[in-house]
């Protein structure tokens, strides 16, 4: 029995292991229901966001949750599966995880899917337009699959220092964020910069100690 408290989690940001991670299938149980509720607190905490992967707050079940256009009543999604898809179109995309990435993306603008409700009732959706770039974005998490897999080799080199930036968290988050464990709060600067290398302020006081010694030489030449 899980009697966990739901809450608003913080995101997993860019490079954590666990956004590359294969989702596994969700039962029903209360463990699926525990993330489902933290997934819909957590999307409906954050103003921009449009869907949100359980990847993306440190779980690994196949459960996602969508409102596309910020209706009352958002979509719950359980062990998802691709019925048909075609017709090919180009649209803008971001990711709470990757913040300040946003680039166009190929994706199929007519779809047809299946998947579980929170009540484990099968459900059977047509999705045309946005509705369905949103869940194939939100499909792809399950799959540890990121949006920007999807770009081409040159636009990829284009985001390489953002993606750099991200990886080692030198940005301001705008809601709080993870990072491999490390917390990327947005009421303080992040720590994560200092923690890549415990030796930075070691290595800084030897530099000094040199320059020292070396303006002490020259001063008796």
């Amino acid at each position: 029995m899980n009697n966990k408290e739901s809450k608003i989690l913080p995101i997993v940001c860019y490079d954590s292991p666990i956004l590359r991670s294969m989702g596994i299938e969700a039962e029903n149980n209360e463990e699926t229901r525990y993330v489902i509720e933290c997934l819909l607190k957590t999307m409906s905490s954050i103003k921009i966001a449009v869907g949100l992967a359980a990847q993306q707050i440190n779980s690994n079940l196949n459960i996602f949750v969508m409102n596309p256009f910020h209706t009352t009543i958002p979509i719950i999604v359980v062990n998802p599966w691709i019925v048909k898809q075609r017709d090919i179109k180009t649209s803008g995309e971001g990711c709470l995880s990757l913040p300040g990435i946003n680039e166009d993306i190929k994706r199929n603008s007519d779809i047809e899917v299946g998947f579980y409700d929170e009540n484990f009732n099968k459900r059977r959706l047509k999705l045309k337009g946005w509705e369905a770039f949103v869940f194939l974005h939100e499909f792809d998490h399950l799959n540890g699959i990121l949006f920007i897999d999807h770009m081409t080799k040159e636009g990829r080199e284009s985001i390489q220092d953002k993606l750099s930036d991200l990886a080692n968290g030198r940005f301001k988050p705008k809601f709080d964020m993870v990072l491999n464990d490390i917390p990327l709060l947005t009421t303080e600067p992040s720590p994560l910069p200092n923690m890549i290398n415990p030796y930075l302020d070691m290595i800084k006081e030897e530099n000094e100690k040199i320059d020292k010694m070396l303006k002490n030489i020259s001063n008796t030449v």
